[in-house]
């Protein structure tokens, strides 16, 4: 094991609805998980959460992969297994409902940013070959090259403006460890939620959501 993958949960309210904000540290997502984390978390709170719960991956390459029944994804994940995917979908929900249960007044602030890696010191293009094809924009710097410029980030506070969550969105793939490595890793999302998280002088839930990461390579100090 390198860095052990995590769940984390974000659950919003605004006093009609609920949205459940759930990701792990896996290289895909997979419908019929959400549609059984709606139903074990509704059991334990008593809600209705049908299209209310999100899964998100950070897309690492070197994590657990059987609780997806997605056959094409199969040479990505390995073959489905009942057994991992039902204790996997119950951890989740037991995290939702600790999320659920630890609720408190908050207010939310949004960003969206373009051209905030400009050193390439988190994330880099993956290939040059299509990089004439210049999706980001004319306008955009030459140094983007074919790398997707944007960062989303949502930050969730007490409102005493204690902080209570992050989530941040960009495009990154997760392969530090290369294919020849046997170790489990949350790999560069879980790196950059370490480091985000260690920022802060008291616990924080980070959570690193994949965006487009399909050419977009982790980049870091290596260490």
């Amino acid at each position: 094991v390198q860095t052990y993958p995590t769940i984390k949960v974000i659950w919003v309210e605004n006093g009609d609805d609920h949205l459940v904000l759930t990701k792990t540290d896996n290289i895909y997502s997979y419908d019929g998980l959400v549609e059984d984390l709606e139903a074990k978390i509704g059991e334990l709170t008593g809600l209705d959460l049908d299209g209310k719960v999100t899964h998100s991956t950070n897309h690492t390459h070197s994590s657990f992969g059987t609780f997806s029944d997605q056959v094409p994804f199969y040479l990505g994940s390995d073959k489905f297994n009942r057994e991992n995917f039902e204790r996997m979908s119950m951890q989740i929900a037991e995290v939702a409902f600790e999320a659920y249960e630890t609720r408190e007044a908050a207010k939310i602030g949004v960003s969206w940013t373009r051209d905030w890696d400009p050193n390439n010191a988190v994330y880099s293009d993956r290939r040059g070959e299509n990089d004439e094809l210049r999706p980001w924009g004319d306008d955009a710097p030459d140094w983007i090259g074919g790398k997707d410029p944007w960062l989303g980030l949502m930050r969730f506070d007490t409102l005493a403006d204690e902080p209570i969550a992050v989530l941040m969105n960009w495009g990154m793939h997760g392969t530090m460890l290369g294919e020849g490595s046997p170790m489990v890793s949350s790999d560069s999302g879980g790196h950059a939620e370490t480091v985000v998280e260690e920022a802060f002088d008291e616990k924080v839930v980070v959570m690193f959501t994949q965006g487009s990461g399909g050419d977009q390579s982790p980049r870091g100090s290596d260490d």
